[in-house]
């Protein structure tokens, strides 16, 4: 079982999890974790290329697929997607002069395919929709095994131990 650090500290109302980053980088975090909830058998860093990263919105969709990109004040065009329509959001990766649509695997997923269209409040548009992204994340994977027979209500106890680390 996987599971990312920043999508479990986004469940607390005041999200430390910029803050535990020198824990991280120490591993006495992941220690912890290891002691009071299950073994962890492996610890990725993952950092996202989010200064390559831009949103774009459809503004026609045939043939083709134009996009503006507002934080660059830039239209471009891209072979045409089936699952969107004018006025989708979705994200393209700058590579060099290039633009490509941001694929699962740029973000480091297993699986291929293209990142799906998203929505984004019309403010943050202009790049705004950046700052509640973390560029980094830790990917903890646990052995399915070491948890216990009920792993349904882990998920339960992994928020109580969260918590509890986080008033620690």
């Amino acid at each position: 079982m996987k599971l990312s650090l920043s999508w479990l500290f986004s469940h607390i109302k005041k999200n430390p999890f910029v803050e535990f980053q020198s824990e991280f980088e120490k591993g006495n975090f992941f220690e912890r974790i290891g002691a009071s909830v299950a073994e962890v058998e492996h610890v990725e860093k993952i950092t996202y290329p989010l200064d390559k990263i831009f949103l774009g919105t459809v503004i026609k969709q045939d043939a083709a697929c134009t996009l503006s990109i507002a934080e660059l004040h830039k239209e471009i065009v891209l072979p045409s997607r089936t699952d969107l329509v004018v006025g989708d959001n979705c994200l393209v990766l700058k590579q060099g002069d290039m633009f490509t649509y941001l694929s699962l695997h740029d973000l480091h997923a297993e699986k291929d395919g293209l990142a799906p269209a998203v929505w984004v409040h019309e403010s943050q548009k202009a790049g705004a929709w950046k700052d509640n992204i973390p560029a980094w994340d830790y990917v903890l994977t646990f052995d399915n095994k070491a948890l216990t027979h009920r792993p349904d209500l882990w998920g339960t106890e992994a928020l109580r131990v969260k918590s509890a680390l986080c008033m620690a």
